[in-house]
């Protein structure tokens, strides 16, 4: 919700999710305010339809080859199934 990067729960991934987002500053502020933006964006869109066809318009955006933020689609998806 604040637009942070966390690492994955899986410890075997989590230190080199952590030492990645350091390294490359993923979470530094600028960053947190695009993820912010976006999602908003992205539910401004969605509320123009009815709650039920939010999947499916993300799975289709998902299909599309060269897309932005794929990563945060995929885990609103998740997070609206």
């Amino acid at each position: 919700d604040d637009g942070s990067i966390k690492p994955s729960d899986d410890q075997d991934k989590a230190k080199k999710a952590k030492d990645m987002i350091e390294t490359i500053n993923l979470d530094n502020p600028s960053l947190r305010n695009e993820r912010i933006n976006s999602k908003t964006a992205l539910l401004k869109q969605l509320k123009k339809r009815p709650r039920e066809q939010y999947k499916k318009i993300i799975d289709h955006w998902l299909q599309k080859d060269s897309l932005a933020f794929i990563s945060f689609l995929r885990y609103f998806n998740q997070k609206i199934s």
